[in-house]
């Protein structure tokens, strides 16, 4: 349906802040999702989700592509 559905994700891909371009959320961290979330935008075809990162607090905007659940 797209939209994001709530779980832990583990970030496959490091993110960059889109107003500095610095990097944020480095790979193998994690996000929260508690709760189904719909697109915040759209480029190129591709969805784009704002999350929670747990480790810096910060948020930060990922695609499907930039995560997999993760597994205890």
């Amino acid at each position: 349906d797209g939209n994001l559905n709530p779980g832990v994700y583990t970030l496959i891909n490091d993110i960059a802040s889109p107003d500095t371009g610095d990097m944020v959320a480095q790979s193998n961290t994690r996000i929260r999702v508690e709760e189904t979330t719909e697109p915040s935008g759209e480029f190129l075809g591709c969805s784009f989700y704002k999350v929670l990162h747990q480790k810096t607090g910060q948020e930060i905007f990922i695609h499907n592509g930039d995560i997999v659940r993760w597994v205890r």
